[in-house]
């Protein structure tokens, strides 16, 4: 009886072993094919990104990078929003499709490029990533988001769309390491756009 205790800690120890080098050897190739690690954010910014959303039942949340799904399910299942994600890494992609069936959310996640995507219909866009992906942001958002549409780019300033007609505002807080980049296009971009 103790051997068949020994087998299965050490089958589960190998397992576990697997899952971790598998996850560290999928970041490393998302890192280096895309620009960005898969790295989960902290639950307590999460909360307090939804928080500050101010989220209404049915508004759009879109999740630019969604990792592991947890904006999104946290969206749809503590705020009845149509919550909205986008992952272009596999591994992150399929833990996020995992943890929407185990907790039966009605959040989707897409695995597509989001920089292809339209995102016009957000009314809280939601970005963890790096610079580089940040950099390629702004002339999308400027050409798709509408006046009103609140942004969150966490741990991560989105340096180039600090134009006037982007209100930006930087929260820190005690429970997580990250600041959080909070911008707002103001009414009345659309006809500074054009011009």
């Amino acid at each position: 009886m103790d051997m068949v205790f020994i087998y299965i800690l050490i089958a589960l120890f190998f397992i576990v072993d697997v899952v971790v080098i598998f996850y560290i050897i999928a970041s490393i190739i998302g890192f280096a094919r895309f620009g960005v690690p898969y790295v989960k954010a902290n639950p307590k910014a999460v909360e307090k990104i939804l928080e500050l959303a101010d989220i209404k039942p049915g508004d759009s949340i879109y999740d630019l990078g969604a990792g592991n799904g947890q904006f999104i399910i946290k969206a749809d299942k503590d705020y009845s929003a149509r919550a909205v994600g986008f992952e272009k890494s596999i591994w992150p992609y399929l833990m996020a499709k995992f943890n929407i069936w185990r907790k039966k959310s009605k959040a989707r996640i897409y695995y597509k490029d989001f920089l292809k995507e339209d995102l016009g219909h957000a009314r809280v866009l939601i970005a963890f990533l790096m610079p580089k992906p940040c950099a390629c942001l702004r002339a999308k958002l400027d050409k798709e988001l509408k006046p009103g549409v609140t942004v969150f780019s966490y741990a991560f300033q989105l340096k180039d769309w600090r134009s006037g007609n982007v209100k930006e505002r930087i929260i820190k807080d005690k429970e997580f390491p990250s600041w959080i980049y909070v911008y707002q296009r103001t009414v009345g971009s659309e006809q500074q756009d054009r011009k």
